[in-house]
């Protein structure tokens, strides 16, 4: 089914429970020095394929995890998790979408990373190629696990397609 984005911020409004999903999202990875590299304007692109849940509480989560880890570990106490601020944007209270100067995001919980393929001027790239001019980042620092959860804010103008209680949404502009 095609929907408008529009449509589909609409339909995330009702999103009032955790859900398990699937999304496709094209997105500008971001890079060292842009200017300098001659790699910014978009030339290098990022596709990526997740399995992630909508809604549902990343405290929850990170807490749940820690326990569960906790145990696995024969650890008896745990530290309880306590989630900093977010640093931008207004969570819309029971749905799982966020704003920010105009434009909206879903917030999810990624579980599993299916595929991520890479473009270079709109052509296929091994990420070898381009990893030298991609900047590294960390997940999950402060929740102390060996396996952190995951937890991403995807601009709704990047969903190429959300697949949702088994019927997949094609995003359109």
């Amino acid at each position: 089914m095609k929907m408008y984005r529009e449509e589909l911020i609409a339909l995330l409004y009702g999103q009032h429970n955790a859900t398990m999903a699937s999304i496709v999202s094209d997105t500008e990875p971001s890079i060292k020095s842009p200017k300098t590299s001659g790699m910014g304007g978009g030339r290098i692109r990022k596709r990526s394929y997740a399995q992630i849940v909508l809604g549902g509480s990343y405290e929850n989560a990170v807490n749940k995890a820690i326990v569960k880890e906790g145990i696995e570990n024969g650890k008896r106490e745990v530290e309880y998790f306590e989630p900093l601020p977010r640093k931008w944007g207004v969570r819309i209270d029971g749905t799982p979408l966020v704003e920010h100067k105009g434009k909206t995001y879903v917030e999810a919980r990624v579980l599993k990373v299916l595929k991520t393929e890479y473009f270079f001027d709109g052509n296929p790239v091994d990420k070898t190629d381009i990893d030298r001019f991609l900047l590294p980042h960390k997940e999950g620092v402060r929740q102390g696990l060996d396996n952190p959860i995951i937890w991403r804010d995807y601009n709704v103008d990047s969903i190429v397609n959300l697949t949702l209680n088994g019927e997949t949404i094609e995003v359109v502009a």
